[in-house]
């Protein structure tokens, strides 16, 4: 016979994300800059979607570099630990 634990709920209500106050701080800030940035646009006569193109070459630019760094780290990190394993034994022999 199957029987419901009272305590599953109360790890289902747990295991819910809540952003940390730090994380709202920040999506508000940058909602509150944005809505600056495309209030004094539109005085002249830059609309929300230039806004976003303007936007969006940066954010795929540093995208891509993250991402490339990213890459080139986990492609060498075993290259450089071989290179640092080989240095000690040569400083100890």
């Amino acid at each position: 016979m199957l029987h419901a634990s009272p305590y599953r709920v109360d790890e289902q209500q747990q295991s819910r994300w809540l952003p940390t106050r730090g994380q709202v701080l920040r999506i508000s800030g940058i909602g509150a800059v944005l809505t600056v940035y495309i209030l004094i646009g539109h005085r002249y006569g830059i609309t929300l979607w230039d806004w976003i193109k303007l936007l969006i070459v940066p954010a795929v630019n540093a995208g891509g570099g993250i991402w490339q760094q990213r890459l080139i780290s986990i492609e060498s990190g075993p290259i450089v630990a071989l290179k640092w394993a080989n240095l000690q034994e040569a400083d100890l022999g």
